[in-house]
């Protein structure tokens, strides 16, 4: 569950989340991120998948915690998506997503889903992981 949901928008939804319980069962947190829907602020993917970053790693205790965030819902790029049946986010979103990576210590990222993600998206995408993680990249 993204923190910002259980902890922001609607603490109803799921009150006492069993953080602590659940850290020592998983090695990476993978918190699903899905900004394309949400309103205000929580619609900006910069500070949705930031704030939900940090907000994890206060609820577990733990500012070591690995965390691979998914983003999305898709990025639209202009290219034919089939429809999810949900707004999508745009590759407009990406730089914002892409600069809460850097700036929250993320070990990668990825973007839900793959078939609604477009062709130019997904290589705007790669590009950017090149840059920001270039010691996975390295040719030989």
């Amino acid at each position: 569950m993204p923190p910002v949901v259980t902890d922001v928008i609607n603490p109803n939804f799921w009150p006492e989340f069993p953080w602590t319980d659940l850290e020592n069962l998983y090695d990476v947190w993978l918190p699903m991120n899905y900004w394309s829907f949400r309103t205000e602020e929580h619609a900006d993917p910069n500070y949705y998948n930031s704030e939900n970053i940090k907000l994890l790693r206060k609820n577990l205790k733990n500012r070591d915690i690995l965390v691979h965030p998914i983003g999305g819902v898709g990025l639209a790029d202009g290219t034919a998506l089939p429809d999810p049946g949900e707004p999508l986010a745009t590759i407009d979103d990406l730089d914002g997503f892409v600069s809460s990576l850097t700036v929250s210590d993320a070990i990668g990222g990825s973007i839900y889903d793959w078939a609604t993600t477009g062709p130019l998206a997904r290589k705007q995408l790669a590009e950017n992981f090149v840059f920001i993680y270039p010691d996975l990249y390295l040719e030989e």
